[in-house]
């Protein structure tokens, strides 16, 4: 018997509002649909992680900004889901965006690059 490797996914969504009913399983009608708000109410300068030894993160990429805004909307709406389904999830719905969603998210992640190098300039 040969055993393939699979590369295909399920998702299985647990409802865990009801504490009469923890841990009980959605099914496929029931899954939940989870847009993000737009415009998001994030600030470009919000975006930007600074370590403790006073070093910037690289500024986030347009997806990336959509995926925390996606990650703070499924949270508010009680889902607490791990971050690899999260990111699914999150793909997923990127590819539906309008090309209006994905600009102004590009336009976003433009801001925080500028914000990033004028607070943080290049050493010569």
């Amino acid at each position: 018997m040969t055993y393939q490797n699979s590369s295909l996914r399920a998702c299985v969504f647990i409802d865990s509002s009801n504490p009469e009913l923890p841990n009980q399983i959605m099914n496929h009608s029931s899954h939940p649909f989870i847009k993000p708000p737009f415009p998001p109410l994030i600030d470009p300068k919000d975006l930007l992680i600074i370590s403790k030894d006073n070093k910037p993160s690289r500024s986030p990429n347009a997806f990336i900004i959509y995926r925390k805004v996606f990650l703070k909307t499924t949270r508010d709406q009680g889902y607490f889901l791990p971050m690899t389904i999260v990111s699914s999830m999150a793909s997923k719905s990127w590819d539906k965006e309008s090309d209006e969603v994905r600009d102004y998210y590009k336009k976003l992640a433009k801001e925080a690059y500028k914000y990033r190098t004028e607070k943080f300039p290049k050493k010569v």
